[in-house]
């Protein structure tokens, strides 16, 4: 499985050995040695992060078989820490969850990062979204009814959020947005068929800033944010069925650059000697 972290970096989990969940591995690979590489790519070097023997006794893997599906979600948070999320076995509970690895940066380990927690989301959901607002962390989920949790990276637990102020409906292709002027937003499709917006709402969790009906069924969706002369613009395709919807926004507030010019400093005559 493969995260991208920031517009830089890939995340990437490998299982080596599919009858031992304890082998597995998280490298990190630089985007730009991808754009240097040799037709075959096989001077890519990929830096480990993670090592096996850091691994903590109390949610060691089990001889359960991986889960069918493994999603994988990387960020870094404000404090630089690195927080991974993926799916799991759990031998405690003997069944499937979402593992979170807090690591931060190390000059004396053999791999890149030390881990500073390792811990289980009782969930067994492949579809999720790693998130950060502020300086809190939350996974957020979708289906019939949009759930939320939110991690506590000091103490290595999770809090389930109640979103009863939300539409009771079915949310679906979730993303972040970023770069769109203000503060970073959760995209999604509700219902199939209308384009929403969420905003953090401390809290409260998640509350519905915009909502846009798109006239046919949507199947999948992306955007990307660019500077046209002097504005900040962003567009949002929307693909579904024989159609595509292309999205073009401007920020409603721009910023002009100013060029300031400042004067020769004064000095006083009396400062004279």
């Amino acid at each position: 499985s493969v995260s991208a972290l920031g517009l830089s970096k890939l995340v990437v989990l490998s299982h080596h050995d599919p009858t031992d969940l304890n082998d597995f591995g998280l490298s990190m690979l630089n985007l730009a040695d991808l754009r240097e590489c040799t037709p075959t790519c096989d001077n890519v070097t990929l830096q480990n992060i993670y090592c096996p023997t850091q691994q903590m006794a109390n949610i060691e893997g089990s001889s359960g078989a991986l889960p069918q599906v493994i999603s994988l979600q990387a960020l870094m948070n404000q404090d630089g820490r690195l927080i991974l999320a993926f799916n799991d076995f759990v031998q405690v509970t003997g069944q499937d969850g979402i593992r979170l690895i807090v690591l931060e940066m190390s000059s004396t380990s053999d791999c890149s990062y030390n881990i500073v927690q390792d811990f289980i989301a009782p969930d067994r959901s492949s579809a999720f979204l790693l998130v950060n607002f502020n300086t809190k962390v939350f996974l957020v989920f979708p289906g019939e009814r949009l759930r939320m949790l939110e991690i506590d990276v000091s103490e290595g637990s999770v809090e389930t959020l109640v979103l009863d102020h939300l539409p009771h409906a079915n949310y679906d292709h979730l993303s972040v947005e970023t770069g769109t002027g203000g503060p970073d937003t959760i995209t999604g499709i509700m219902n199939g068929n209308t384009l929403v917006s969420l905003r953090y709402a401390g809290f409260e969790g998640l509350r519905t800033s915009s909502q846009f009906f798109i006239q046919h069924p949507v199947y999948s969706t992306s955007s990307v944010s660019y500077m046209s002369g002097d504005s900040s613009v962003h567009t949002r395709a929307v693909v579904g069925g024989e159609y595509i919807t292309i999205l073009d926004g401007v920020l409603s507030n721009p910023t002009a650059k100013a060029q300031f010019e400042c004067p020769q400093p004064e000095i006083p005559s009396f400062w004279n000697p």
